[in-house]
Order: C-alpha cells, then structure tokens, then sequence
C-alpha cells in the first residue's frame, strides 16, 4: 500500500510548516477542527496533534501542584471515532495531518488516521520501547531534540536506521530563550545524518524560525492557536493566524533568496543599464585615428561596448568617422 504524503523529504522543496495545534483543541473536536482550518488558511502543510490516553502514559499517582496529572491531561483527549473524524477533515481541507503518539492504544489506532508522519516527542529521546512500537508502524519519523544532548540525538538516528526521518533542533521551554537554541546545528544534522532537519521553534518570536531556512532548515514547527486568550497550558506560547502567515510568507522568502550561483536578477537589469557606464567620445574622431582613452569619457548609462574589455581596443584604429558625444560599439574600431 502506498503510505504518506512526506513532501519534506523531497529535495528542493520550501520549508514544510508544521502547525503544532498539539493540547490548543482543549478536547474539542469542533475546536480542533477550526484551528485545522484557520492553520491551512494561513498556509501551513500540516497540522500536527498529540495522541494519547493519559491513563496509559502517566502514573496515576503522578501529581501537577495539588492535583492529578494524569487528570490533568484526559481534559486534551479525544476518543478514537473523534480522531478519525478529525484526520479524515485535514485531508479535506488539505493539510497533512500527523501527531505525536505517545502510548499503545494510540498506536493501535494511528493507520486508521492515515497520518503523513509519526513524530517521537522531546520527552521520548530515550525511549526506545516506544520506538520501537513506532516503527512496527512503518511510518517515516519526525523526532524532537528537546533536553537531549548530541550523544542522545546520534542514538535516535541510529535506532531509526533505515526509515526515512527529520530531526528538529527543539528547546523545552514554554516560551524558551532564543539564546538557548543552537542553530548551527541544523545544517551540523543534515549533512551528519544526511536527512532533513529543522526547528521545533518555542519561542515568542518568530525569527529563529525564519532565520533558520537560511541555514537549510527543512521544517519549522511552531505551536498555533486561533486564540491565545483561550485556557490551556501551551495557548500563550501560540501562534496566532497572523503569526502563522508571517511565517509561511518570510520563510519563503529567505528560501526563495537561496540561489547558490550569483547573477544578476530579471529585476536588476534596468538599474544595470543605469548604473553602469560606457565609453563616449570627447572629441570627433577621424578613420585611421589610433584609439587613445584619452579621447573617451566614461559616463552613464551604459550601452554599447563594456568598459571592462577597453583594453582589447590598445594598439587598433578607428573603422569610420566618430563625432563627439557618441557611444563607444563594436565594430568602431579595427
């Protein structure tokens, strides 16, 4: 059977934008299905979730403050008819639809959402138990990098050999410090690895994202909410829709500037003709006269024969009469 759209593993593509919408949904399906519109419209690929049963992943004695973590996070919970639902209303709209899968069940139920990807979050860099589950689904892999040292990255990679995977340069922290982040890595991962890379931007601000494509980053994830004034632990750290479009439109635009080979642009060439210069003469200039820089001045615009080659004229003649003020041409002279 043919698997997923993975349209970021293609050479030569601009950045894929991940909308991480991830717990934003607050458990609702009406809700998660507006932010699946709201991330397309705006021009994201993706729309990417957190699959779980909390029951499943987090100890039932496990505590946030007073209260029970595990509790906590049923709250972001869907059931599976609702997740199906959800998928089956990306690919509607357009957008890819992938998560973050974090536990049996979840895997269990995740080929019947027809995803583009898995993604292995920050906090599962060591599990192998997981990654392994994972890869019975024959999936490729997106994986993050957040609280993982460089030892830890090299050892996802090495359990993912032979599946197709990005790694996301991440720091967790909600919002994180752009200074935490390490850019250079990313390219470091890509030719190290020779797949793509990313970022799993947490900051406030954008730039590190856009900055990143300029560098070669493949990916760019960022969290995305249609409000941040909505409840919920990730809403503040959110992209709006504004946000989002900003940036789709500036990522392009750096990856649009990558051209490896200078030259001048379509855009370039009437400046060109302005700005350069050309040779004309000071004075009239008689058949069989020897050419002398002298008797030319170098003026804008340019036209004619290009100054930088005058001194392939040493030692030639004038071929016809040339009156002052004309433009030096080929042919001119012999």
């Amino acid at each position: 059977m043919e698997l997923f759209h993975t349209e970021f593993f293609e050479v030569g593509k601009s950045p894929y934008i991940i909308a991480e919408i991830g717990l934003n949904h607050n458990g609702s399906l009406d809700l998660a299905k507006r932010m699946i519109d709201s991330a397309a419209e705006n021009g994201a690929r993706c729309a990417k979730f957190q699959i779980f049963r909390s029951e499943c992943f987090i100890h039932k004695e496990a505590k946030l403050g007073s209260g029970s973590l595990q509790e906590f996070f049923k709250q972001f919970e869907l059931s599976d008819e609702e997740w199906i639902k959800l998928a089956e209303h990306a690919r509607e709209t357009g957008i890819d639809f992938a998560a973050a899968v974090f536990d049996d069940p979840s895997i269990a139920l995740y080929p019947s959402l027809h995803p583009s990807f898995v993604k292995i979050a920050s906090g599962d860099i060591n599990n192998s138990i997981l990654v392994e589950k994972l890869k019975k689904l024959n999936l490729p892999f997106i994986f993050s990098t957040g609280t993982a040292e460089q030892s830890e990255v090299d050892r996802m990679v090495r359990w993912l050999h032979g599946f197709k995977k990005a790694v996301l340069l991440c720091v967790s922290s909600y919002p994180a410090r752009p200074g935490d982040y390490q850019l250079p890595v990313i390219p470091q991962w890509k030719e190290l690895y020779q797949c793509p890379a990313g970022i799993s931007d947490h900051c406030s601000n954008p730039v590190l994202s856009i900055a990143s494509v300029a560098i070669g980053s493949s990916i760019i994830e960022r969290h995305f909410t249609t409000d941040r004034s909505l409840p919920g632990p990730d809403q503040k750290l959110s992209d709006e829709p504004h946000d989002l479009r900003r940036v789709v439109i500036e990522s392009h635009i750096v990856y649009e500037s990558l051209q490896s080979v200078k030259k001048c642009q379509e855009s370039e060439k009437g400046v060109k003709k302005g700005a350069r210069r050309a040779l004309y003469a000071k004075r009239d200039i008689l058949p069989g006269d020897p050419f002398r820089l002298d008797d030319w001045i170098d003026l804008r615009p340019s036209g004619g024969f290009d100054i930088s080659e005058v001194e392939l004229l040493s030692n030639k003649k004038a071929a016809i009469s040339i009156s002052e003020g004309s433009i030096l041409s080929a042919g001119m002279f012999v």
